[in-house]
């Protein structure tokens, strides 16, 4: 026999099934983001449209690259080098843009 609260919490289990599977899938992703090195910055990638096809400089922790801004993408920008090397650099490893 049911009591008056049974379909109440019965809608209540239910909703926080459907919140740890949403929370499961964005926990997922953002360990395959943190593997992989790559988060998508949109605000970024917008502020770059403006620069694609301009020489830039993007400072790194480890090294400094400059040349010509090919793309932004979700993730990451592509740059020419003088000596026509293409660099892929992923925004989480940027610390200059100049």
């Amino acid at each position: 026999m049911c009591f008056w609260g049974c379909g109440r919490l019965r809608r209540e289990v239910n909703q926080l099934a459907r919140s740890v599977r949403i929370l499961t899938e964005r926990l997922d992703e953002l360990e395959e983001n943190l593997a992989s090195g790559l988060f998508a910055n949109p605000s970024l990638q917008e502020n770059l449209q403006d620069k694609i096809g301009q020489t830039v400089t993007i400072s790194t922790a480890s090294a400094t690259v400059e040349g010509i801004l090919l793309t932004a993408g979700s993730d990451a920008l592509e740059i020419r080098e003088s000596t026509g090397d293409l660099v892929l650099i992923p925004y989480s490893r940027i610390t200059v843009i100049q």
